[in-house]
């Protein structure tokens, strides 16, 4: 696993993964959406980082916490 691990913060399907793996991400800028309770939630990232794994695509129902994508340090 990567140095951090984006993950879901409750139930719910994820609706856009903006970022494949090797992208490079700057702090604040959007990782992921899903929609959860009928909210859209955009996930960003905390940190300048690099997407080593995807572990979702589109449509996929999550349950809280588990791991969406595989962030490390750059």
């Amino acid at each position: 696993m990567g140095d951090k691990a984006l993950r879901s913060p409750m139930p719910g399907t994820v609706t856009k993964v903006h970022r494949k793996v090797g992208d490079l991400v700057k702090k604040g800028e959007s990782v992921l959406a899903m929609e959860a309770m009928k909210m859209e939630l955009v996930l960003k990232a905390d940190y300048n980082c690099r997407v080593v794994k995807i572990n979702v695509k589109e449509n996929d129902f999550v349950e809280a916490g588990s791991v969406l994508i595989e962030l490390e340090h750059v």
